[in-house]
Formats: C-alpha cells, structure tokens, sequence
C-alpha cells in the first residue's frame, strides 16, 4: 500500500489535468509554466484541502536550482515538482534530499538499465561520466491553523543536452548521450513510484540506512561524502 493519502482534484483554477500516479500522487500536467516550484506553491495555496501532488511542465521560463542558479528547461527533458506533508521535522528537512536522490538513483535504474550506475553528489546532483545529468532542489512551505508544512520537491533531469551548454557553469551531461532512451512520462512514473518509498526511510530506518545507502552510490565522490557524514552527525536517529 502506497504511504501517501489518496489523490483528491483540487480546484485552483490552474489550466491543468489531474490523474493519478504511481506512489498515489495526483499530477498537475501542464504545458508552460515559469518553473514548477512556482506552480506547486500556488497549486498549494490555492487548492482547499491538499493531497501528495505532482506539477509537470513541458518547458520552464523560470526553472531554477540552488541559490536561485538557471536550469535551462526545454521541451522533452523532464522537470517537475512532488508536494507533500513534511514526513520529518522541519529541522531535518534539509537532508530529505538525499532520500529524493535514492529514489532518482532507483527510476534512472529501472528506465535506463542498472550498467549506466550514475553516481550521487553531496548535496543534491546526480552525475554521468562527463557531466550533471540531474539536479533536486527542496523548500519547505508552512501551513495555517496548526497544518504540518509541507515540502516542494523539484527534480529536473536531461534526457537531452541542453541547447545553450555555454551558459551552464558546470558540465551536463544527458541520458540520451548514454543510450537511454526513456521519454519524460515513463521517467516520471519510475520516479513517483521510488519517492512514495525513500520519503519513509528516515521513519521506517532511521537516517543511518538513508546515509549508508547515500553513501554508497556516492563512490569516489570523498568530499561530497565527508560533507554528508558532517550533515548528518547531528541527527539523533543516526547510530553512533
């Protein structure tokens, strides 16, 4: 059974369809939008009574990443944005990322073959041999009248090269590049399916089986782990 309530169709006045997807997440399908994180935001405020929901643009004006950095966001990539209740304290949120990444790492798998075995970097990229392939970006959302908050999860993934790389100030790399052949939809799925999961991690395992798991799709990356070792050493569910 899926962790997540089931989907409702709150009305937000937004242009979009609602269906449901794997995981039990309801999907807000849109054709343009500034960026995803932007949409999710008001699809939250607006809608009445909230459910675990998913905003799909095919194109992003606006997309960005850490520290407000451009996401070049065209058609036929994938770019969205998973909301849901914060399923840990609001102090811990920051390593839910890793929890996301776990799960991009599980979709990449099942759409792309186990032998592409891309690698994770601290805090929130995913990497292919010559480049980032994937970018996750978390903000958390307060709610009124006593709500829990909610957490914005924005997972943007090439599945083509970007069309200006120049403009880019790191290498990216693209799932096409390496044989992949998975489009946006199919990716999505995989990847609602596997966050239904990893969200629960931290509850149902502790955050020492997330850090382990991290860890170890984050072989050679010896800074990027130390740097997870220090996140997550204040944690109380991590074992000494």
């Amino acid at each position: 059974p899926s962790p997540l309530p089931p989907p409702a169709s709150p009305e937000t006045g937004m242009p979009e369809t609602m269906t449901r997807l794997p995981g039990g997440w309801s999907l807000v399908a849109q054709d343009e939008v500034t960026s995803t994180m932007h949409a999710a935001r008001d699809h939250l405020r607006d809608g009445p009574d909230a459910v675990p929901f998913c905003v799909q643009a095919q194109m992003q004006t606006g997309g960005y990443g850490r520290e407000g950095r451009l996401w070049q966001s065209p058609k036929g990539n994938l770019h969205l944005t998973f909301a849901c209740p914060l399923p840990v304290p609001l102090a811990e949120a920051p390593l839910l990322s890793p929890c996301v990444a776990l799960a991009l790492i599980q979709a990449l798998e099942d759409c792309c073959g186990r032998a592409m075995r891309p690698l994770l970097k601290w805090p929130n990229d995913v990497l292919l041999p010559g480049g980032k392939v994937a970018g996750i970006l978390l903000e958390t959302v307060p709610r009124e009248g006593g709500r829990p908050a909610w957490v914005l999860i924005g997972v943007g993934v090439n599945l083509f090269p970007p069309p200006n790389p120049e403009a880019i100030p790191y290498p990216a790399a693209s799932l096409r590049a390496w044989g992949c052949s998975a489009d946006p939809a199919t990716l999505r799925d995989a990847l609602a399916a596997a966050l239904s999961r990893t969200l629960q991690l931290p509850l149902r395992c502790g955050w020492a089986a997330v850090l382990s798991r991290w860890l170890a799709c984050a072989s050679g990356q010896e800074e990027g782990q130390q740097s997870a070792l220090k996140a997550f050493s204040g944690v109380s569910r991590v074992e000494s």
